[in-house]
């Protein structure tokens, strides 16, 4: 698969790969980091849920002794103004309203005898507003749990604690409820109060406003704030994972804490499946990270169980602080998210500079590869070139070697004439003496001899035809040379064996065509003395009447006619020994074009070889599937 990409997406994949494996581990490192990041801000949120708790703790510690403290008030004591409706009337009234206006924290105070009567509640609230609460003076309060526990004794305490306290889980309180016209949440702590005997007396009861606790998770959501921790979440639950303080500006909108009454006492977490509530019910503190039940988002819980102070035991309650994951990740600049926006980034850079490079790269690479498909194709039909005129000078040499072996056969005939020739001179010089008596046989043998002349003489003019045929061919052999030898230059080295070849066979053509020259001029020689044989016996013919008288001179004439023959012979001799050398010439020229043939196809293999090695670099450079 890998090899039969093109170089550019090599280099690109190369690139990439080179570029994201880095930054993958650096995201995975990223990652590891806000893991252990996210840890640590459960452990920071643990840390604040047990501060919360201990704020709570040490606020009820002063709640479960205060109670007992008022009871040590000597007022108490006066009977007299037992059951006095007012401040005015009744002291212990007046303490009351002392004690709710400074603590800032009661709703509420209440002091019932032995019997359950009422004998004084505060007729003020903690700004020194009047409260109707006369009414108070006539309820019974024999039958109510708090009152049955303090004088039994039944205290909320354990070994080694601070005793002496009735406490109330947070309920909603009627009387509360009606005197404040609120949703009556409260905190009962109730103790005995005794006289200076150690008899017990009446029973105290304070109404301690849930303000108190819910001030206290306020205050420490705006610390949270303040760190930027704006959607924390702070829940206090009860016993059993109920909800009784749920903080939360992310449904509420609000900073400070909303009393819904369809979720406080009423929503129980545990029961929602919420791992953090179940873990701060379970354990003394920690922290995990969830799924909220309801909102269905990641958060980091912070979680701490009340474990009281100072001898205090402790409400049974637990304190969860959230925040979402989302919000933390925001809170460090959301460095995941960042990181992921700067692979994305270096992977375009990378892209783009990979395509920059392997174009810078390619580029030339194709230009070669272009210039080798050029030169490629330029070879091939060089190589085709070389191979036709090749072909076509073997053709050339072939018919050469046909005509030489016609014009020898023909020299031949000539030379067997010119033999013959010779023979009738000699004989013609036999006769001479004899010429008187055979007078008329002398005008038959002048008669065939000027027909043997006039053979002669067309046997010389067909000679020269032939004579020109081979020059003519010997020019068309030097000129397919010369061409053989550009074709062969175009070529550069894998033509420098052809050239050599070719310039032999120029070299052959031009003594083809000196011989030519040199047998033409022959030819002419002989035809000019045919002719002039033709001559001489015509004068012969007009002398025969004359031959008595002309003996003499017939008896040179004769002579020079057997000379010439003789001549004759020789240089037809020599045409036949330059007709040999010719063809012998014709023969080599037709082995050097066999020999360029097969340089042009060896040649042509060498283009075809050239041809693969190109496209092989395509392969690599453009790929395979588009080479």
């Amino acid at each position: 698969m890998f090899g039969r990409w093109g170089l550019k997406r090599k280099l690109l994949v190369s690139f990439l790969l080179c570029g994201f494996v880095p930054f993958a581990l650096l995201g995975f490192e990223i990652s590891t980091l806000l893991g252990q990041s996210i840890k640590q801000s459960g452990n920071q949120l643990e840390g604040v849920a047990v501060d919360i708790a201990d704020k709570v703790d040490r606020n009820l510690f002063e709640r479960y002794g205060d109670v007992q403290a008022f009871g040590y008030n000597h007022v108490v004591y006066n009977r007299e103004s037992w059951y006095q409706n007012g401040a005015a009337a009744n002291p212990i009234v007046q303490s009351m309203n002392n004690y709710v206006v400074a603590y800032g924290m009661y709703s509420l105070t209440l002091l019932v005898d032995l019997e359950g009567r009422v004998i004084a509640v505060n007729d003020i609230n903690a700004t020194s507003q009047p409260l109707d609460t006369g009414w108070i003076y006539g309820e019974n309060f024999s039958d109510a749990g708090w009152f049955k526990d303090s004088l039994a004794g039944n205290f909320y305490t354990k070994a080694g604690s601070l005793t002496g306290t009735v406490v109330e889980d947070l309920h909603q309180d009627s009387m509360v409820k009606r005197v404040y016209g609120d949703e009556g949440l409260t905190l009962g702590f109730s103790a005995p109060v005794k006289n200076p005997q150690g008899e017990t007396i009446a029973v105290w009861k304070n109404f301690a406003q849930f303000s108190l606790v819910e001030g206290i998770l306020a205050d420490s959501y705006n610390s949270l704030s303040e760190q930027g921790f704006v959607t924390a979440q702070l829940t206090l639950l009860d016993s059993v994972g109920r909800v009784i303080v749920d903080l939360d500006p992310s449904v509420s909108g609000v900073k400070t804490v909303l009393r819904n009454m369809e979720v406080i006492g009423k929503f129980n977490m545990v029961k929602m499946g919420d791992v953090a509530s179940e873990s701060a019910l379970a354990s003394s503190s920690g922290s995990v990270v969830s799924i909220h039940p309801t909102k269905a988002t990641e958060q980091v819980n912070g979680y701490a169980r009340l474990r009281g102070a100072l001898g205090f035991i402790g409400m049974p309650w637990a304190m969860v602080v959230r925040v979402d994951t989302s919000a933390y990740m925001n809170i460090l600049g959301n460095p995941e998210r960042t990181a992921w926006i700067l692979l994305g980034v270096a992977l375009l850079l990378i892209t783009f500079f990979a395509l920059l490079i392997g174009r810078n790269l390619a580029a030339p690479a194709e230009l070669a590869i272009s210039g080798l498909r050029r030169g490629s194709n330029e070879v091939r039909s060089s190589a085709t070139q070389v191979a036709a005129s090749s072909q076509s000078l073997a053709q050339g040499a072939t018919e050469q070697a046909s005509s030489l072996q016609q014009s020898a056969s023909a020299i031949e005939q000539v030379s067997a004439a010119a033999g013959q020739n010779a023979d009738n001179s000699t004989q013609a010089q036999a006769l001479a003496n004899t010429v008187k008596t055979a007078s008329e046989q002398g005008v038959e043998h002048m008669k065939a001899m000027t027909e043997a002349m006039i053979a002669i003489n067309q046997a010389a003019e067909e000679t020269a035809n032939i004579i020109r045929i081979i020059d003519e061919i010997a020019f068309q052999t030097n000129l397919l040379a010369l061409n053989a030898a550009v074709e062969a230059a175009r070529a550069g080295d894998a033509g420098k064996g052809f050239a050599v070849v070719a310039e032999e066979v120029r070299n052959l053509a031009q003594r083809s065509a000196v011989a030519a020259k040199e047998t033409g001029e022959k030819i002419r020689r002989s035809k000019q003395l045919a002719d002039h044989g033709v001559d001489i016996s015509q004068e012969v013919s007009i002398s025969l009447n004359l031959i008595r008288e002309n003996s003499v001179k017939s008896a040179e004439l004769i002579r020079e006619i057997a000379a010439a023959s003789t001549e004759q012979a020789s240089g037809l001799n020599h045409v036949n020994s330059a007709v040999n050398e010719l063809d012998k010439v014709t023969q080599q020229n037709s082995a050097a074009a066999q020999q360029s043939s097969a340089a042009s196809e060896e040649l042509t293999a060498q283009a075809n070889d050239l041809d693969r090695t190109v496209l092989e670099l395509s392969g690599f450079i453009y790929g395979r599937a588009n080479p």
